[in-house]
C-alpha cells in the first residue's frame, strides 16, 4: 500500500510499505488500513484521537473514517467508533443490533442492519441521519 498528497501533518506520508491490507479508508486528515488478521492500523492527524486505534482491537471486517472519527466493524456486528464526539458520531446507540456494514460522514455515523435497517447517530445539522419513510 502507497498513499501520496499533502504531507504537512504526516497525513499521508507512509513509511515503507503496509503488506496484508484488505481495505482501506481515508478521513479528513487521517487513515486507516484493515489487515487480512482482522487488526487495523492508522496514521496522520490525531487531533481528535481519530487515529488512536482501540487496544486489543481485533476481528475486524469493515471500516470506515470521517473526518475526525473512526468506526471498525467486527465480525459477530459489533461497532466500536474513536476519536473526536463532538455530535456523538462515537456515542454508540445502545439499540443497535446485528450491523453487516458501516460509513461514517463529517460528524455522523452511520450502520446497515441486518434486517435491512438503515440507523445514523451524530450530526442532523443538515437531515444526514433523518431517514426517508419509504
Amino acid at each position: 500500500m502507497v498513499s501520496w498528497g499533502y504531507g504537512g501533518h504526516h497525513r499521508t506520508r507512509v513509511t515503507g510499505y503496509y503488506k496484508g491490507v484488505v481495505a482501506i479508508a481515508a478521513g479528513r486528515d487521517h487513515n486507516l488500513a484493515l489487515r487480512e488478521d482482522g487488526t487495523v492500523s492508522s496514521w496522520g492527524l490525531n487531533d481528535g484521537g481519530q487515529s488512536t486505534v482501540p487496544k486489543g482491537l481485533s476481528n475486524v471486517v469493515a471500516i470506515a473514517a470521517g473526518s475526525s472519527h473512526s468506526l471498525a466493524l467486527q465480525a459477530d456486528g459489533h461497532v466500536v467508533a474513536w476519536g473526536l464526539n463532538k455530535q456523538g458520531q462515537t456515542s454508540i446507540p445502545p439499540n443497535l443490533g446485528r450491523v453487516v456494514a458501516i460509513a461514517a460522514g463529517h460528524m455522523h455515523s452511520v450502520a446497515l442492519l441486518e434486517d435491512g435497517t438503515v440507523m445514523g447517530w451524530g450530526d442532523n445539522s443538515a437531515g444526514q441521519i433523518t431517514f426517508p419513510r419509504t
